[in-house]
């Protein structure tokens, strides 16, 4: 256990910078996480993804009374752009991850086996897109790999080509989109239509802090595990609710889709379709929607049973959401 004393003093003032040194001290001292721990808003909503890195010490002989903490904002190729910053005392950020923490466990305690089942599945459909320049740090990505986007308009019921996927060694889930300039203006004006839906507004302030730009909030949508499961979710209870109106077929019955790329081995190879229709929700607001793919691939639903029903499913949920509601 680190203690205080294990932490470098500093050349003047009462400042100790520690941002260099890993494992970061700071955050060991705090025991919080660093990105990982709770930041209570002025408005009482709550956001992470921060930093600690840096203790403001007391007089001699008393413990550090405060923490600085930053967060980076990137643009859309993963390059830091901005820094905030804040000082909190110590104090109320340990009060804030009791507080959050056992918010979330009690919310956990509440769910029944097969709910948490049925989160764990959503968790993982939803998870953040592998993007170029935007990987986690443990994944070493040498070069980007285009998806093949044939995944997001196929509509049939293929068992995945097991064969193909050994071969290549890695799951098409498993490789790196490049983003594409047309792909995240296009999610840039889907999200401003969609943030005139109260609850789908009220969900992303709860995470984008400072941020005000549609392509920054887009960039959070698309990174964000936390913001991608709240509004995943939100979107299947719409289409439970059969709140956006009449379905095609396969979307109203909800049947079980297999994509016949792989890529969802770990949730038995197989999704909902309304689960699909969410997933390509949050294509078409993350950037990762590949726009000129779907201008080339032909979508006929006619009688609700013909191609591309999952595609025109999401793009009528976009639709509902951007309406102004009374």
């Amino acid at each position: 256990m680190i203690t205080e004393a294990d932490i470098p003093k500093p050349i003047d003032r009462s400042v100790v910078v520690t941002d260099t040194l890993p494992p970061n001290p700071v955050a060991e001292f705090l025991n919080v996480v660093d990105n990982g721990f709770f930041v209570e808003r002025s408005d009482g909503t709550v956001d992470t993804g921060w930093r600690a890195v840096a203790l403001i010490e007391g007089p001699v002989g008393e413990r550090a009374y405060g923490v600085v903490i930053q967060k980076d904002v990137t643009n859309e190729h993963g390059v830091v752009i901005d820094t905030l910053e804040k000082t909190v005392l110590v104090e109320r950020l340990q009060e804030w991850q009791k507080k959050y923490e056992e918010q979330k466990s009690e919310a956990e305690r509440q769910l029944s086996p097969a709910e948490q089942y049925t989160k764990q599945r959503l968790e993982r459909l939803f998870a953040p897109p592998r993007v170029f320049g935007e990987q986690l740090e443990s994944e070493a990505v040498p070069e980007a790999v285009e998806l093949d986007y044939d995944y997001l308009f196929g509509d049939e019921d293929d068992v995945p080509d097991e064969s193909q996927h050994a071969s290549s060694g890695v799951s098409v889930e498993k490789k790196v989109l490049s983003l594409h300039e047309e792909d995240v203006h296009k999610a840039e004006f889907e999200l401003r239509g969609v943030m005139k839906d109260t609850d789908i507004k009220k969900i992303i302030d709860q995470y984008k802090g400072d941020f005000y730009r549609a392509k920054d909030i887009v960039e959070l949508i698309r990174n964000n595990t936390d913001l991608r499961y709240q509004l995943g979710t939100y979107i299947i209870d719409l289409l439970d609710d059969g709140k956006c109106g009449v379905m095609p077929y396969r979307i109203s019955r909800d049947d079980w889709k297999m994509p016949n790329h792989g890529g969802y081995e770990d949730l038995g190879g197989k999704v909902r379709s309304r689960e699909y229709v969410a997933k390509l929700v949050l294509a078409m607001l993350d950037g990762t929607f590949d726009t000129s793919k779907s201008k080339q691939d032909p979508i006929n639903t006619v009688r609700g049973d013909g191609l591309g029903q999952h595609r025109t499913a999401a793009k009528q949920v976009l639709s509902y959401l951007s309406q102004t509601k009374e």
